[in-house]
């Protein structure tokens, strides 16, 4: 009756440890699978956002530029720095509004070969009235803004006048309101 109790005992000490090696081994995988589908799920996230981000975009584009001061301390660097970020969001709000201009006129042209052709259809003809009134309105509301341009620009250096940054708080004003411009004249769209 001993020797069948030891062989008893040693058969459950050898079950349980085959238990809990196997069941470590179960946590194991089980930890590689969970890590492995979390890696799964990030790629096809950052894939989802790489496609939904127009990269053509102008705000986008500005937002992801690196500019060679940026990592600088001092006012100088600050002040530079700014000079440098209203430059390149002069440049894109300048080739927005081109295109802009050039798509506009594109469709006038397209509204008036069809006019021409087209005798008596009154959606071509209201379709050049309202892409040449857009073409108007785009061309004078930039005149317009680009004064109070000047006089958010003036009103922002007169709040810090004398400040050895003042140029890059003006410049970042400044910049601001060139991406809020973006914004608006990314909205427009020719009628057709």
């Amino acid at each position: 009756m001993k020797k069948i109790a030891i062989v008893s005992m040693l058969l459950n000490i050898v079950l349980i440890v085959n238990s809990v090696l196997l069941y470590n081994k179960y946590c194991d995988i089980k930890n590689n699978l969970e890590i492995h589908q979390k890696s799964k799920i990030t790629i096809n996230s950052s894939e989802k956002i790489d496609s939904i981000i127009d990269k053509s975009d102008p705000i986008y584009i500005y937002n992801t530029h690196k500019f060679p001061r940026d990592s600088g301390y001092t006012s100088y660097d600050y002040n530079m720095n700014t000079g440098e970020r209203l430059q390149f969001a002069d440049s894109l709000l300048n080739e927005l509004l081109k295109s802009k201009l050039n798509m506009l006129d594109k469709y006038i042209k397209i509204d008036k070969e069809m006019v021409l052709q087209v005798k008596d259809n009154m959606f071509f003809v209201k379709a050049l009235k309202i892409n040449i009134g857009q073409k108007n309105n785009l061309v004078k509301s930039q005149k317009l803004w680009e004064q109070m341009r000047a006089l958010n620009y003036d009103n922002v250096w007169l709040g810090c006048s004398g400040a050895t940054a003042c140029t890059g708080i003006a410049n970042d004003a400044d910049i601001k309101f060139v991406l809020e411009r973006m914004e608006k004249i990314k909205k427009i769209e020719a009628y057709n």
